[in-house]
């Protein structure tokens, strides 16, 4: 027995069926295209310490991070709290300023960087996901909230884009909004 039904409304069917289904995973693919990713570490190992200014001794420091293709990061980190700037190949600083879009609590940033190239393969990244564990509870700043921020890249501009909650599938939603970043609104200051 093949397993199709016998009577040719049946069989027709089972055709018709199995025609659309066949479409719809093509759409589906289609539409769905992901992109690529490539990793960088924010492990402090792994970065350089960036010199302090004089007039901003005591506010908190930075480092720079290699990125991917020319790319680099600058971790900031004032007063226990944590951003990124994301500097260009040409050298262009492009904040992100996470304490006014994503949350102005205590953070920490994750260990590596995310970022995400289009599925045409292009070889310049359109997105970075970076977590960003924020305490959001003032009476209790030991609990943290581990969220994956997306921030769109550009020649000339950067912003955070979206900021996935933890659940399951957190790492997919984070990807699926890094592929549509370039086309996404910026998220707005909090302030």
């Amino acid at each position: 027995m093949s397993g199709l039904p016998r009577s040719p409304r049946g069989r027709r069917f089972a055709a018709a069926a199995l025609t659309a289904l066949a479409l719809s995973s093509s759409i589906q693919a289609a539409a769905g295209e992901t992109g690529s990713s490539r990793y960088s570490s924010l492990i402090e190992k792994d970065c350089t310490a960036a010199p302090v200014p004089k007039d901003e001794e005591g506010q908190g420091g930075s480092s720079v991070c290699p990125g991917v293709d020319g790319y680099r990061l600058q971790v900031l980190d004032g007063d226990a709290r944590m951003s990124i700037d994301v500097v260009t190949p040409a050298g262009k600083i492009l904040p992100l300023e996470f304490w006014s879009t994503v949350g102005s609590g205590f953070s920490s940033l994750g260990n590596s960087a995310e970022w995400r190239y289009p599925a045409s393969g292009g070889r310049v990244p359109k997105a970075l996901i970076v977590r960003l564990n924020i305490s959001e509870n003032p009476e209790r700043s030991e609990l943290t909230t581990s969220y994956l921020v997306v921030s769109k890249l550009g020649a000339d501009s950067a912003c955070v884009t979206a900021k996935v909650a933890p659940g399951k599938g957190q790492n997919e939603a984070a990807r699926k909004a890094a592929d549509i970043a370039p086309a996404a609104p910026c998220l707005r200051s909090k302030d």
